[in-house]
């Protein structure tokens, strides 16, 4: 067995890597605006921006509400050039925490309050949740995903350099309500290590997703909600049934009563966890978690290297804690051999008869392949993930048409259209570039963009027919048409996405790194290795030099043996007296300087049948057949003075 999954793995290497050369998988997004877009992408946000509710509302005309979701990721998207707005969304979600360290995933403004039904959303308004006295201004009982942390990293990153002390001064602010959060969450939400869900709308998911079909069924069937199915959160207005994410009457019903369970439990974690028959461990929510662990681990560090002094120190004690949640990392242990991906798990509760013990949601669903976002995975976990979204057909197979990812599988989901949602596509981007899956994750990227563009995903990018279709939440997989809701074309998520898309992030400012691009980089080591070149003819010339003086100061034999003297054929002895007397005076003031000569010309200047004496010899043989450099032929040949 285990031969087979290792020849299994081989396999799927081979497939990936032939599946990410395709040309089907081109990683080169389509021509169009792209300035324009990215221009029209920040209109679209500051044109949803709500300055009563201090945030931005999920689209334009929409409700006069937060999802918590979309707006922290406006924040992310407005904080290199709106870093003030930014901050300020940021301070409003945070500024809405329960006493218990929760951070709610809806906020709703003060008009809203007495409002039962919102029109155009699902989640019903302030009164359904009776969180009176919990929580000012009014919100959900539901808990946000949790993203401030990295949200948060992300601000001081982009703003530091341009404004140190507000960047710092930022995190100082939020540091404590982040750090009750995550202790809310791995503490209060946690069974044995793991964050549990308390309702699907915690959950990223479509609401029409079939998996919360399946667990609804099997709620009702542990018959873990007889207590609330006559209550009036069971009925709603026939307008519900109109919305687009509307999951169908049974499933809604359930959701509403599930409602009452928490109101009726006072948001209490240990009475929920004991009577509410719906308990969650997500894939998607909890890698968020520990990416944001992670970050909110930095953003301490942060803290104690910029910070305050008294800052710092207070912070000093929540490191280990805050280390020790992010190693923990329950994410691994959701892996499912079998599925061959990772897989939430579920119970229905204590008193439904389900116990504390989760069992895996056999499902495939885009939530799933989230866990690449939450760190670096094992490279053979990595590869079965990035090969389910690229194999087409089969079982565990997520190529379902021509643009990736749908949040459901092809095999799961036949006649189930879920679309291609541009959160889930932000989440599996990043995940996979962190994992250095980089073609795959080009290609996914890739997809967004085009999605937005108004482009096939082929070799040859052609325009679809109807003009750029915006920004929209969801996208068909197959034709790439934009899903009609209730949110059109200004969707605040799907401008955000696409400019985090567009943009890579700032480097932390308490990592080194060059202030140079990488083309000067390269022309100042051309120049080094010129210089280098330049530095080393120059010794070799000198070198030669310096033995040709080192031969007329009679030093030579240190480097070259003297040859014998050979009588003179072309200087005969003189004969007459006075000859001589010349012929020895000439001797007597330089002895070696006819040796000299012989020798540097036999060195230099080698006949025909004498071969050069010595390595430098060689060396000089060659360096004098160089027409630059014959003048060393020539200056030897000169008699010494």
């Amino acid at each position: 067995m285990r031969i087979a999954w290792h020849l299994r793995d081989v396999l799927r290497g081979l497939l990936l890597a032939f599946l990410t050369a395709s040309p089907v998988l081109t990683t080169s997004a389509s021509s169009c605006e792209y300035r324009t877009l990215v221009h029209t992408a920040a209109e679209v946000l500051v044109s949803n921006w709500d300055a009563e509710l201090g945030g931005t509302p999920a689209a334009r005309g929409a409700a006069r509400m937060l999802d918590t979701t979309a707006s922290l990721l406006a924040a992310y998207a407005n904080a290199r050039h709106q870093p003030e707005r930014a901050r300020t969304e940021f301070l409003t979600l945070t500024g809405s925490q329960w006493p218990n360290g929760m951070l709610p995933k809806h906020i709703y403004a003060q008009s809203l309050s007495d409002t039962r039904w919102i029109e155009g959303e699902l989640v019903p308004g302030p009164p359904a949740w009776n969180v009176t006295g919990v929580s000012v201004p009014a919100t959900s009982g539901l808990a946000a995903l949790p993203l401030f942390s990295i949200v948060a990293e992300r601000i001081f990153d982009e703003t530091y350099h341009s404004d140190p002390h507000h960047a710092v001064s930022f995190v100082e602010s939020v540091f404590d309500s982040l750090y009750k959060y995550h202790d809310y969450l791995h503490t209060e939400r946690a069974i044995d290590g793991r964050v549990l869900l308390y309702h699907p709308w915690e959950s990223e998911l479509p609401t029409t997703s079939p998996v919360f079909s399946q667990l609804m069924r099997e709620v009702r069937a542990s018959g873990g909600l007889s207590n609330w199915t006559a209550g009036v959160y069971g009925a709603f207005p026939p307008q519900q049934a109109a919305l687009s994410e509307f999951p169908g009457n049974s499933t809604y019903h359930s959701e509403l009563e599930l409602v009452a369970c928490l109101v009726e439990h006072r948001y209490e974690s240990a009475e929920i966890e004991r009577h509410c028959p719906f308990l969650l461990q997500d894939v998607e929510f909890s890698s968020v978690l520990q990416a944001a662990d992670e970050a909110l681990w930095r953003v301490a560090k942060l803290i104690q290297n910029f910070g305050s002094t008294k800052k710092a120190q207070a912070t000093e004690s929540r490191v280990q804690t805050i280390k020790g949640w992010a190693d923990q990392n329950p994410v691994k242990d959701m892996w499912s051999q079998a599925w061959q991906t990772y897989l939430s798990e579920f119970t229905v509760g204590q008193q439904a008869g389900g116990g504390s013990e989760l069992s895996p949601v056999d499902a495939e669903v885009v939530g799933n392949l989230a866990a690449l976002y939450g760190g670096t995975l094992p490279a053979s976990q990595r590869d079965a993930l990035a090969f389910s979204m690229m194999s087409p057909g089969g079982s565990g197979s997520f190529q379902c048409g021509s643009y990736p990812v749908p949040a459901c599988g092809c095999a799961e989901c036949p006649a189930y259209d879920g679309g291609v949602w541009m959160v889930h596509n932000h989440f599996l981007e990043r995940g996979l570039r962190q994992n250095e899956a980089l073609s795959v994750a080009d290609w996914v990227r890739n997809a967004s963009i085009n999605l937005v563009c108004n482009r096939s995903m082929l070799e040859e990018p052609t325009v679809r027919s109807g003009g750029p279709w915006g920004f929209h939440r969801a996208f068909d997989q197959v034709t790439g048409a934009p899903l009609s809701d209730e949110y059109g074309n200004t969707s605040t998520a799907a401008a955000a996405v696409f400019l985090l898309t567009m943009r890579q992030d700032a480097t932390d400012p308490s990592k080194p790194h060059a202030p140079v691009g990488h083309s000067v980089v390269l022309a100042l080591m051309i120049v080094e290795l010129a210089l280098a070149f330049a530095v080393g003819v120059g010794c070799l010339v000198t070198s030669i030099l310096m033995m040709r003086k080192l031969r007329r100061e009679r030093e030579a034999p240190l480097f070259f043996p003297r040859p014998e003297r050979q009588p003179s054929v072309a200087s005969p002895r003189p004969s007459t007296q006075r000859q001589q007397e010349q012929h020895h005076r000439l001797l007597s003031d330089d002895p070696g300087a006819l040796d000299n000569q012989a020798s540097a010309e036999r060195i230099l200047m080698p006949d025909s049948g004498e071969q050069p004496i010595g390595v430098i010899g060689h060396v000089a043989s060659v360096l004098t057949r160089i027409p630059g450099l014959r003048w060393l032929q020539h200056h030897q040949q000169e008699p010494p003075t």
